[in-house]
């Protein structure tokens, strides 16, 4: 997980090819503020190809309101557990001991139930 500031100008540039297909126009999430926000967000590549799999937006000390979004290409195939479990790993190092409301955004609500799931995940390492 690298934080937004220290990305190399390579990895930037592919985040914002990928957030500029067509089939990224409606994603909600971290793709709405990643021009914006210029802390507490974060991206993920896969370690292999270096190709782009998430962004999440995790600021603030307790009471975190984490948001993230999978790449399209990623979708699916498990991905996203890794994504939670990677992003639970950097929140207890931060010494984050609650979980804050987690919205679940998606267009059209087409993958609620598995950002649900996630975020299940994500609160069962704060219990």
């Amino acid at each position: 997980m690298i934080e937004k500031s220290v990305l190399s100008p390579a990895q930037s540039k592919l985040i914002q090819e990928r957030l500029s297909l067509s089939e990224h126009r409606n994603d909600l999430g971290p793709p709405q503020v990643w021009a914006a926000y210029e802390s507490g967000l974060f991206a993920l590549f896969e370690e292999t190809s270096g190709r782009l799999v998430a962004l999440v937006e995790a600021s603030g000390l307790n009471d975190v309101q984490p948001g993230w979004w999978i790449d399209s290409a990623f979708r699916g195939r498990g991905y996203g557990k890794k994504v939670i479990d990677i992003l639970a790993q950097h929140l207890k190092a931060r010494g984050v001991t609650r979980i804050g409301p987690i919205a679940i955004t998606t267009h059209q609500q087409q993958y609620d139930k598995q950002s649900s799931k996630l975020a299940q995940r994500l609160r069962s390492y704060f219990e």
